[in-house]
């Protein structure tokens, strides 16, 4: 099955749910409605890493926290920071020498969005994400791979930390279960495909 089907899938399947979720609410005994000049605090864990088609092996699971500030009820813009760490599979160069790579992530954004709140309790949004990926690669020498020798299979290779800039797409939704905490799921291309997570109201 494509990546973009099973996407899709997810998609259909979270809007699908907490739209079932917000039946059991009405106009007047909604917990909260998402309006002009409110502030979150959002914490996300990635359930599908962006690098899991590498079969790396996570170290530290993606993660990611920020704020979230509704300029109106249609628009808002969301400030994040993730971070994460993964080990690649082990390469070898002969029978008594190999490498692997741990690849530290930083990721930086800010992301407009236009948000749906017509609906008590429930607000689906989706935006741009425009930002910077740091990624910094430590390699692991075995055997008889001395550390002078696997600079220059990294040369060799074109391995070595870089910068990148990050624009994607992303397409979320927040559930409230409190007047200030909500639950939020969203997939894009940050450090994760897939995130679960809270919000908090800050203001």
């Amino acid at each position: 099955m494509r990546t973009s089907t099973i996407l899709a899938l997810i998609v259909f399947s979270m809007l699908t749910s907490l739209n079932s979720w917000s039946q059991d609410y009405s106009q007047n005994n909604a917990t909260r409605i998402f309006a002009a000049n409110q502030l979150d605090a959002v914490v996300f864990v990635g359930a599908l890493p962006t690098y899991v088609a590498d079969k790396t092996e996570v170290q530290v699971p993606p993660v990611s926290a920020g704020l979230s500030y509704m300029a109106s009820p249609v628009f808002g813009v969301d400030f994040l920071f993730g971070h994460s760490i993964s080990e690649s599979p082990k390469h070898v160069f002969t029978d008594q020498a190999y490498a692997t790579w741990t690849n530290t992530l930083y990721f930086a954004a800010i992301r407009p969005a236009i948000h749906f709140t017509k609906r008590d309790n429930i607000d689906i949004y989706g935006g741009m994400s425009m930002g910077v990926h740091y990624s910094r690669m430590t390699g692991n020498p075995g055997g008889d791979l001395t550390a002078l020798r696997l600079s220059e299979y990294e040369n060799h290779l074109g391995i070595e930390s870089s910068w990148k800039p990050a624009f994607s797409g992303f397409l979320g939704a927040r559930y409230a279960l409190t007047t200030n905490l909500t639950v939020n799921s969203e997939i894009g291309f940050n450090v994760s495909i897939l995130s679960i997570g809270l919000g908090y109201r800050l203001k």
